[in-house]
Parts: C-alpha cells; structure tokens; sequence
C-alpha cells in the first residue's frame, strides 16, 4: 500500500463526486486534518474508516488499498495480505516519528538543563567570596585564567556590602579594574552590585 498512491486516488475520486475535504470528513466522522493527511500522502486510511470511506468515493477496498481504479474485484487472500502490510508499515512509520519526537525532546531537555544549570549556579552564594565573584565573572561573559587572578579586600559600605577588587579580569565591553560588592547571608557570599573603576 503506497500512501501517496492512495492519497492522489481520493484527492482525485473526492474531486470528481465535487466534495470538500470537510464534507467528506464530516460523512465518515474524522477530522479534516487526517483527510487532508491522506491526500498530501503524509499517512493511510486507518482500517476502521475503510468501509465507510470506500463506500463514499464509491470504490473497493483493492483499489484504495492498490491506489487506482481496477474495476476487477481482488481475492480474499490478495486483500489480507495487503491489510496486514499497510498496518504493519503505518506501524513502523509512527514508531519512527515517535523516535524522532523523543529524541528531539531529549535534546531540547537537555539542552536546557544545561543552561539552567549554568545560570542556577552562578547564582548560587558561595562560602568564598573569590569563588562567588568568578561565577558572576562566567555568567557575564568575563574571562579570566585559573590561577591568575587575585581578589582584594576593599571597602564595607553599609548598604552595598563588603567591596572587593579583582585583577586578572578582561572584558571586551569594559576596562579594569574590576569591583564588586558582596553580601555575606546565612548561605554564602552572594553579588549584590558590580562596575569598573578605581
């Protein structure tokens, strides 16, 4: 059973009966869409449609199944035969789109699990302050080398916090110095503001 082939066969047959694709779904109770689905050769009749489908473009379940007008009635075996194919191919093609889908969403989920984890810990307080700025560093697109890179204590301001200067930092969009000002909570030292300057 070829989709396309049984597909162009009721475009064809619906178009000579003069019925709209809504007309006809509406006679053998399916959506417009499956019909529509049928013609494009996108996927097959289901068997439980194919008596009250042949009996409204008028033709035999061998030529739906075949994809052409025959006009000479099959044999029983012949029909089985081809019941059986079209079910079992129909099948194998859903299995193959429900693969594809999960893979798709395994991907996307993945895909954001990693961004979300990237900016989840960033976000994260940290029990050291070198550790929290880096962070921060990594999620605003600053770049640093391991190990190169010093923090020194400044200033507390009562309402921004603990300042703390930082060398080793490069930025495109900025020039150092770097400064930051922490937040010692009940969980780690948290960014509460940062800019460039003396």
């Amino acid at each position: 059973m070829d989709a396309k082939k049984t597909g162009e066969l009721i475009a064809t047959i619906r178009q000579e009966k003069n019925l709209s694709r809504a007309e006809l779904s509406s006679r053998i109770k399916i959506s417009e869409k499956v019909v529509a689905r049928w013609e494009d050769g996108k996927g097959l009749p289901d068997p439980s449609v194919w008596k009250e489908l042949t009996g409204e473009l008028g033709i035999g379940a061998n030529e739906l199944l075949l994809g052409e007008k025959s006009g000479a009635p099959m044999e029983a075996d012949q029909v089985s035969v081809m019941v059986i194919d079209a079910i079992l191919r129909e099948r194998r093609n859903n299995r193959k789109r429900r693969r594809k889908y999960m893979l798709a969403a395994l991907i996307v989920g993945f895909l954001l699990g990693v961004l979300l984890h990237r900016y989840t810990v960033a976000l994260l307080p940290s029990s050291n302050p070198a550790t929290a700025i880096l962070r921060y560093c990594t999620l605003h697109g600053l770049s640093y080398t391991e190990g190169q890179v010093t923090v020194t204590e400044g200033i507390f301001d009562p309402v921004w916090g603990q300042q703390y200067f930082v060398e080793g930092l490069t930025s495109e969009k900025t020039d150092p110095p770097f400064f930051f000002y922490l937040e010692k909570g009940a969980f780690g030292y948290t960014i509460k503001s940062a800019g460039t300057g003396p």
